[in-house]
């Protein structure tokens, strides 16, 4: 069962995440970093929304889910950050847009290595939670026992 806190830091966070993202898509700027944080402060709100909506915390497998959630965020960012680029777009209706059809096409061509980069951090992530809660990836081996005669 998942805390109630985390349940209303999860929510305060996207309110947070929509507020400053309705303060960006007002300013007259077409800078990618911007966009790109934006994205994967975006993608990063839906998944966490995602598993406490279903409740959907992994009891086995950790790492594999680690791997399958850290791709789902990889992907998710490239989505979402192509819409935000089309939403401020939209949203400004300049005859020449912030951010052209060619780059939001190309944010989504380059989704399976946002994926693979969602997965390397994840797992990263996922091993240095593992190494300062002081437990063991791989259980120690116990050494063989000898009979003496």
């Amino acid at each position: 069962m998942i805390p109630t806190r985390w349940i209303n830091r999860a929510r305060w966070n996207s309110i947070l995440c929509g507020a400053v993202i309705f303060f960006w898509s007002g300013l007259e700027d077409n800078d990618l970093t911007a966009v790109i944080v934006l994205g994967v402060w975006l993608s990063i709100s839906l998944i966490s929304l995602w598993i406490i909506s279903h409740n959907a915390l992994p009891t086995s497998h950790r790492a594999t889910w680690t791997l399958i959630l850290g791709a789902g965020v990889g992907i998710l960012t490239s989505v979402c950050v192509a819409g935000l680029m089309l939403f401020k777009n939209l949203r400004h209706s300049h005859v020449f847009p912030d951010y052209p059809f060619e780059m939001m096409r190309d944010i989504l061509t380059r989704a399976p290595f946002w994926a693979v980069g969602g997965m390397c951090i994840s797992i990263g992530i996922f091993l240095l939670v593992r190494l300062f809660i002081k437990q063991d990836i791989c259980p120690p081996k116990k050494p063989p026992i000898h009979p003496h005669f």
